[in-house]
């Protein structure tokens, strides 16, 4: 499925474009103003059919010319074609209109979730939330190199890991739900909730799960009454009448001021896998905190001190266990609480990340900021290998995640 699915992206680009201004005080050239008015009029009516004006009448034969330039595109195509143009002139001239919920170096349809303190943006493209903001602060982490094109993943925010959790078998990397296009079927712009819809009938051939696989997968996002809570809830019913075994994750970035200043609790005691360490079975001490930095030093020396060390962990049974699945960040030294995540136990294990220096660094991945270390810690509700679900046909699987923000 196309990721232009709908006119959101354009009517978004013509509401940006007509009240953006420059941050640096550039000023648009008549060429691209006509280019613009052009594309719009072609996209809105189709060929030019009006009569040429005259000579001396200067605007309106420029417009004319420019719109009669562009004979034989198709509506389709200019209604593409006239957000690209709007991108490409906001990045020249260093436009901006805040005033307007579009995002100039998005290609993708955009939501817009709105209740008390709170705002959560996320696209049809991968059902992601990119954007959680309350009381004017952002509290998820985007990379600013991010890939908003839909010609791939998106790098940070919430991305849906389905039917496989990284590379625990043999699709690709976390499976196809997080580069698929959802559909609304509830909810929606401007509410304060959506649920978003993706089923088997939605894949492209190539994507195809499974033969006999039939399946609808339902995920909600909501905001609480006051904004400081998003919730997450993933459904995953067979509709078929063949049994299949997925993984999952909902793979959340939060994101912080300073990674290194901060300590996540409620982890004391797991056995964990350390993937910074070859996959060995570890134990995070009783009561102990997990701060990132140290970790990371910790797993490289465990392995024998070669190069920078990273946290990649999935702490087993972590969700499922009595008590187990409720998370809270606060600044270390017992200073005040920022951040509490909590999973229901239907999500057996969590994995915690952070990058530090030694993963997800330079030209190998161009779409991770070289400093996001410092600014993410992710916290996420899994089902690995070791966990994995088996749904008969009828059956259905829900879970979830809540992030509930404790300080302004």
């Amino acid at each position: 499925m196309s990721a232009f699915n709908d006119n959101t992206d354009f009517d978004g680009a013509a509401a940006f474009i007509k009240s953006a201004t420059s941050k640096s005080g550039k000023s648009a050239s008549n060429d691209q103003k006509l280019r613009v008015y052009a594309l719009y009029k072609q996209a809105i009516k189709g060929d030019c059919v009006d009569a040429q004006p005259w000579a001396v009448q200067v605007e309106a034969r420029a417009k004319w010319d420019a719109h009669n330039a562009i004979k034989g595109m198709s509506q389709d195509e200019a209604l593409k074609k006239y957000p690209e143009e709007v991108r490409k002139q906001a990045a020249e001239l260093d436009l901006e209109c805040p005033s307007v919920e579009w995002v100039p170096n998005s290609g993708l349809p955009q939501i817009t979730l709105k209740s008390g303190d709170g705002v959560v943006k996320l696209y049809k493209f991968g059902a992601h939330v990119s954007s959680f903001v309350h009381k004017g602060k952002e509290r998820l982490w985007l990379s600013n190199q991010a890939d908003l094109s839909g010609a791939t993943a998106i790098r940070g925010g919430v991305p849906i890991c389905f039917p496989q959790f990284a590379d625990e078998g043999k699709m690709k990397l976390h499976g196809f739900a997080r580069e698929s296009v959802w559909r609304v079927v509830a909810g929606g712009d401007g509410q304060a909730s959506v649920t978003m819809q993706l089923a088997n009938a939605d894949l492209a051939a190539a994507e195809v799960w499974g033969a006999g696989n039939s399946f609808v997968l339902n995920y909600t996002v909501a905001l609480s009454g006051d904004g400081s809570e998003l919730s997450l809830e993933l459904s995953v019913e067979n509709t078929g009448a063949s049994a299949f075994t997925f993984t999952a994750c909902l793979h959340t970035y939060i994101r912080f001021d300073d990674s290194r200043e901060v300590a996540l609790s409620g982890l004391g005691g797991c056995d964990y896998i350390d993937k910074c360490d070859g996959r060995k079975v570890k134990t995070q001490g009783e009561g102990e905190l997990v701060e990132v930095q140290r970790e990371a030093a910790k797993s490289a020396a465990e392995r024998g001190g070669a190069g920078e060390g990273y946290v990649d962990r999935i702490y087993k049974g972590a969700g499922s266990r009595e008590g187990g699945g409720a998370y809270a960040f606060a600044r270390r030294g017992g200073g005040e609480a920022l951040v509490s995540v909590a999973q229901t136990p239907t999500f057996a294990d969590t994995t915690v990340y952070n990058p530090w220096l030694g993963d997800k660094q330079g030209d190998a991945f161009p779409d991770f900021d070289d400093d996001g270390y410092l600014k993410t810690i992710c916290v996420e509700p899994t089902l690995s290998k070791a966990s994995e679900v088996t749904l008969a046909g009828g059956e259905k699987f829900v879970g979830g995640q809540t992030v509930t923000i404790a300080v302004a």
